[in-house]
C-alpha cells in the first residue's frame, strides 16, 4: 500500500530567514504569512537575494495582470478558458514518443524518495489496488466516474461527463502565429553539374499574420540585434494617441523581456518581466497603451561567449 505524498516541513533556518524577510517586505495582507515567504526561500536553496527578487516579480505580475481584483467566489466556476492549454505537450509525448516516454522522464526528474511513492497505472482498474477502501470512499466525490469514483461534470463542458475533461484537441498550424520561415534561395552549383542546386537558408522571413490580425497591412521593418551576456537592449517608442502596442520577435537563446512606460524619470511596468525560453517559435502579443514613452526591453541574463540574437519589431495601432 502506497503512502500519500506529504510536503516536508520547513527547516528552522528557512523559518528564521522568512521571519527576517517579512519585516522588510511590503506584502499584501493575503500574502503576509510565514509560509508565503518560506516557500520562495526553500525553492531557491535559502538564497535571500534571489527569493526577494522572485517575490517582487510575483507581486508585480499580480498587479499588472489584475489578479488582485479576482473575486474568490469565481474560482470554483467551470469556464471554457484557453481550450488548447496544456494540450500541446501531451500531443508531443503521445503522438511523437508514446505515453511510456512521459513515465520514463518523470522517473528521471524525480528523486528516489518521490519515485518510491508513485505508481504508473496502465489501466484505470489498477487505481483501487493502491488505495485503502476507506480512503476511496472518502475521496470518491473527487474521482471521475471513469476512474471508479462518483464525480460527473454535467455542465456541458466535459466530454464525456463521466471523464470530467474535454478530449484532446490537435494543435494545427493555424494555432501558431508570427512564424518565421526560412528564405531558401536556390543557387546553381558550378562544381556539381548544370542541374545541381544548393539552398541558402541563412536569412529568415517573418510571417505577417500577427500584424494582419490587428488590421496592419504593412508591418514595420524587422531588425536584428545581438545582445551580449548581462547586456540590455531597448526599443523606445513614443505614443501620441491611445492605442495598442504590438510586438513580434524571435530569439536564439534565453532572454528577459518586459515593457515599461517612462514618465518624469520614473518607470511603470506595462508588461511584466519574464524570462523567455521558447526558442522554436516566435513571441508576440499586444497591450493597450496611452500617450507617453514606452520601452520594449530585452536583457541577456546568461554569462556566455555567444550573444543572443533577437529579431523582431514593435509598433502602435491606433484604436
Amino acid at each position: 500500500m502506497l503512502s500519500l505524498i506529504e510536503p516536508e516541513p520547513f527547516s528552522d533556518e528557512i523559518m528564521e530567514k522568512a521571519a527576517r524577510m517579512r519585516t522588510s517586505l511590503s506584502l499584501p495582507s493575503c500574502f503576509d504569512s510565514p509560509f508565503f515567504t518560506a516557500r520562495f526561500l526553500r525553492a531557491h536553496g535559502g538564497n535571500e537575494v534571489v527569493a526577494r527578487m522572485r517575490i517582487d516579480e510575483y507581486l508585480s505580475h499580480s498587479v499588472i495582470d489584475g489578479v488582485e481584483w479576482v473575486e474568490s467566489s469565481r474560482l470554483g466556476q467551470a469556464d471554457d478558458v484557453v481550450p488548447h492549454h496544456s494540450c500541446l505537450h501531451e500531443q508531443v509525448f503521445y503522438q511523437g514518443f508514446g505515453c511510456k516516454c512521459t513515465c520514463i522522464i518523470s522517473k528521471f526528474i524525480m528523486d528516489s524518495r518521490t519515485v518510491n511513492q508513485l505508481a504508473f497505472l496502465s489501466d484505470v482498474s489498477e487505481l483501487h489496488n493502491y488505495l485503502e477502501p476507506q480512503l476511496i470512499h472518502a475521496i470518491s466525490k473527487a474521482i471521475p466516474v471513469e476512474y471508479g469514483g462518483t464525480w460527473r461534470d454535467d455542465s456541458g463542458y466535459a466530454k464525456p461527463p463521466e471523464g470530467c475533461t474535454r478530449p484532446l484537441q490537435p494543435v494545427i498550424s493555424s494555432d501558431y502565429r508570427g512564424l518565421f520561415a526560412k528564405a531558401c534561395e536556390k543557387k546553381k552549383h558550378k562544381y556539381r553539374g548544370k542541374n545541381a542546386i544548393e539552398l541558402n537558408c541563412s536569412d529568415t522571413v517573418p510571417n505577417d499574420d500577427v500584424w494582419s490580425d490587428f488590421g496592419i497591412l504593412k508591418p514595420p521593418a524587422y531588425k536584428t540585434h545581438n545582445i551580449k551576456g548581462h547586456q540590455t537592449y531597448e526599443i523606445v517608442k513614443k505614443c501620441t494617441n491611445s492605442g495598442r502596442l504590438i510586438w513580434n520577435f524571435f530569439m536564439s537563446g534565453d532572454v528577459e523581456f518586459e515593457i515599461v512606460r517612462r514618465e518624469a524619470g520614473k518607470e511603470q511596468q506595462i508588461w511584466p518581466k519574464i524570462t523567455l525560453t521558447s526558442l522554436k517559435l516566435p513571441e508576440y502579443g499586444s497591450v493597450i497603451v496611452f500617450p507617453g514613452e514606452y520601452v520594449v526591453r530585452f536583457r541577456n541574463p546568461c554569462t556566455t561567449w555567444f550573444p543572443v540574437k533577437v529579431t523582431g519589431a514593435a509598433d502602435f495601432k491606433l484604436e
